[in-house]
């Protein structure tokens, strides 16, 4: 059974008297156990779509299930589903330990970070602001918080936008291992570093899906 699907899904803006078609009848299992990367020219409807998925924006039609029934994705569990979108979201006057751990004190529990910030080239900032960190590091830092969890399924935009070539392919195989211990893991990018990583593939052209 698939974890999430978007099912029917369209989304539609309006610019003055033109009808943007951003997400236009999509229908995308994402399996358990299977990285899906999907690539497409800027504007195709890509962060349109993920936005969807995580319940950050309404389709006009269609929904969004999860493990086969219709659900708000607004009303999963940070265990469940976890979003790393491009403007990374990490909160200014936390630190960077307090960024990455917030779901768990938010549910009262421990969590265990051992070696983490150290295989995501990140020692000895644990206590940094993300001000005082560069664009990459800030990046690191979202996708440590979004895995941290061991969520089910991960949502994730553009994750090696402000990575080197060494760094984008660290952040891709920490997503490959969560998806090799069972969880879904959808990628929207344009590296194609990405590629390697990827069990399956999808181009997104003007609002409509093309798997390869």
């Amino acid at each position: 059974m698939s974890v999430l699907s978007a099912i029917g899904v369209s989304r539609t803006y309006r610019r003055g008297p033109e009808v943007i078609h951003a997400v236009d009848d999509v229908t995308l299992h994402l399996e358990p156990g299977v990285l899906t990367i999907i690539q497409g020219p800027s504007g195709s409807g890509k962060t349109t779509l993920l936005n969807v998925l995580a319940g950050w924006e309404p389709p006009d039609s269609g929904h969004v299930e999860w493990r086969g029934v219709e659900r708000h994705p607004s009303t999963l569990a940070w265990t469940d589903l976890t979003v790393v979108p491009q403007r990374v979201g990490l909160l200014s006057e936390l630190t960077v330990a307090e960024n990455v751990t917030l779901a768990a004190r938010i549910r009262s529990e421990p969590l265990d970070t051992g070696g983490v910030y150290s295989r995501f080239g990140l020692d000895d900032l644990e206590e940094a602001f993300p001000g005082e960190l560069s664009a990459g590091q800030q990046q690191r830092v979202a996708i440590i918080r979004a895995l941290i969890d061991r969520p089910a399924a991960i949502l994730v935009d553009e994750p090696t936008s402000s990575q080197d070539e060494d760094n984008a392919r660290l952040v891709l195989s920490e997503i490959q291992s969560l998806v090799r211990s069972g969880a879904t893991a959808l990628v929207a990018s344009h590296d194609p570093i990405a590629l390697e990583f990827a069990d399956r593939v999808i181009r997104m052209r003007d609002g409509r899906l093309d798997e390869t």
